[in-house]
């Protein structure tokens, strides 16, 4: 059976299913949907559809494999207009809070690196830097130094972030100007990524807030402001 004609036949099952009285256990079951996925695995794009037997690879990703997929989209969609069909299209992508936070932990651990080979290379480093930020000192407000809930920074993702190779290399040298100053690059480098990371948790609450606002069931609010707009229009009694 032709692609477009089963999804045309499901379109219609859906449609007659609605015009029939059903039951609440039958109103949960109801059926209609024909779901497609496109999704790089090992290097490859595969196509996942539901009425197919098997998944088909579509070839090797070569760059953006979004643009590969796009024209099997495009044609889809098209199919699916002039036949009438709805369809939705939905994208599954990686929370960037979760990279932010990430990319936090492993400034706070090259910071941290740093800062204790300064300790062995040149005892009292810590007078040399400058005091109008604290001089970036571990455990002040200035620098974020070990877990911190409030940016989501827990123990796990500090145990599991691993310095840049920059870093690494500084720590196994004895050149102090050098690791202060990548030093106090990444202290400059965290002010951005706390203000990137802030700034996303109050999108994300903005969004949760209009989420929950167009759920919420205005009805029995407008009816009583319709009793009252009908009291109001009422003459007085006596008038």
């Amino acid at each position: 059976m032709d692609m477009l004609n089963a999804d045309l036949l499901l379109k219609n099952e859906a449609t007659a299913k609605k015009s029939k009285r059903k039951t609440a256990d039958e109103d949960e079951n109801e059926g209609g949907f024909h779901f497609i996925a496109f999704m790089p695995i090992n290097d490859q794009l595969w196509k996942l559809d539901g009425l197919e037997r098997q998944p088909m690879c579509l070839g090797s990703v070569q760059g953006d494999w979004l643009s590969q997929a796009k024209p099997d989209i495009e044609a889809r969609m098209a199919q699916y207009e002039e036949g009438h069909i709805e369809f939705a299209i939905l994208s599954l992508v990686r929370d960037p809070l979760l990279e932010m936070v990430t990319a936090l932990a492993e400034n706070v651990k090259g910071i941290n690196a740093l800062s204790t080979r300064l300790d062995i290379v040149k005892p009292g480093w810590k007078d040399f830097i400058d005091s109008s930020t604290n001089g970036g000192i571990v455990g002040t407000d200035s620098v974020i130094s070990s877990l911190n809930l409030a940016y989501g920074l827990t123990q796990e993702m500090l145990n599991k972030a691993e310095p840049s190779h920059a870093v690494m290399d500084l720590c196994h040298g004895d050149i102090a100007s050098d690791i202060l100053g990548h030093r106090e690059h990444l202290i400059t480098a965290q002010a951005g990524l706390r203000m990137s990371v802030k700034e996303e948790v109050q999108s994300n609450q903005l969004d949760e807030e209009r989420a929950a606002a167009r759920t919420c069931d205005y009805g029995a609010r407008m009816q009583n402001f319709v009793r009252k707009m009908r009291v109001k229009k009422q003459p007085l009694k006596g008038a």
